[in-house]
């Protein structure tokens, strides 16, 4: 039946989410849910809830149970939990996880579950089914880290960026690095990062917040513009904001150097620069829209000229 996945996300985060179940599944969001032929690894995953390998599924709550108990299913030491997706349904979680454990042969496991079957519940259906993975939600507490720049990126959002272009044992670069708060989510997910910043006070403050962390990421002063080197992947959080300087050309510098050595970049600024991308002739191959009180952040998902 295939394979469903969960997102948990605001309203201000819906496109990001969308981006990051594609870039990691190549599942396309139907609002908060996402299927797929494919079932993938989400631990890492800043706004996929979970994976689910679907076995039953109904319109309705009681029409499921009958349905699971039709699969004849036997597991000893399993868990059953509910997800309660937008817009929610008037499902007792507590019931019917009883109600599904009644039908399935063997003993239940709460505590240390070797089986783990979920219910995905919203207004327009549920479905049954064992849960492949689960994100760990394990993004850095930005609040408890040493070093504070205004214009860190959102930690969760950061995850996002990392996940739209790497997998754990790839290279990837932020040359503009600022606080270190991509390089710390990348370390962090098996991401094999490198970071540079043209000022030396945010070099310091990516170093103090990676060591804070226990992470040993290299971090070193550098001009975005002439790096050199190749990489799997890219995060650019280009400088944008009331307290930065920015224009299409210093952009279209640090892009061309960068997408040249680079595989994948997740690009981020605070104005819509898709005509930039399309007269530079990169290859755009998705993008988000996440608004916050003062501003909106333009995120684009762009090929690089490196291979493989």
């Amino acid at each position: 039946m295939g394979f469903l996945y969960a997102l948990a996300f605001t309203e201000a985060e819906a496109e990001i989410a969308a981006l990051e179940l594609w870039a990691m599944t190549a599942a396309r969001a139907e609002g908060r849910l996402g299927f797929s032929s494919v079932g993938c690894d989400v631990g890492a995953a800043a706004y996929t809830r979970l994976c689910l390998r679907i076995l039953a599924a109904a319109e309705e709550a009681q029409t499921l149970v009958g349905r699971v108990a039709d699969l004849g299913l036997a597991a000893e030491g399993f868990a059953i939990e509910v997800a309660k997706v937008p817009p929610k349904p008037k499902v007792d979680s507590m019931a019917l996880c009883k109600e599904l454990a009644d039908v399935i042969a063997g003993a239940p496991n709460l505590d240390s579950p070797r089986v783990r079957y979920a219910v995905v519940a919203t207004q327009g259906g549920c479905w049954f089914g064992q849960v492949v993975s689960m994100s760990r939600r394990d993004w850095h507490d930005s609040h408890s880290r040493p070093g504070h720049f205004s214009n860190s990126l959102p930690v969760r959002l950061a995850r996002a960026l990392v996940n739209l272009v790497a997998v754990p044992g790839d290279t990837l670069v932020d040359p503009c690095c600022g606080a270190g708060t991509v390089l710390i989510e990348a370390a962090l997910v098996g991401v094999r990062a490198e970071g540079y910043d043209a000022a030396w006070p945010r070099v310091a403050q990516s170093r103090e917040n990676l060591s804070y962390f226990g992470l040993e990421v290299p971090v070193a002063r550098g001009d975005a513009r002439r790096l050199e080197g190749c990489w799997d992947a890219a995060v650019l959080d280009l400088p944008y904001g009331h307290t930065s300087f920015a224009d299409d050309a210093l952009y279209a510098d640090i892009v061309a150097n960068i997408s040249a050595r680079a595989g994948r970049l997740a690009v981020v600024t605070g104005a819509d620069k898709s005509y930039l991308w399309r007269e530079m002739g990169l290859r755009l191959l998705g993008t988000a829209r996440v608004p916050t009180s003062n501003l909106v952040r333009h995120i684009y998902l762009l090929a690089g000229a490196r291979k493989g």
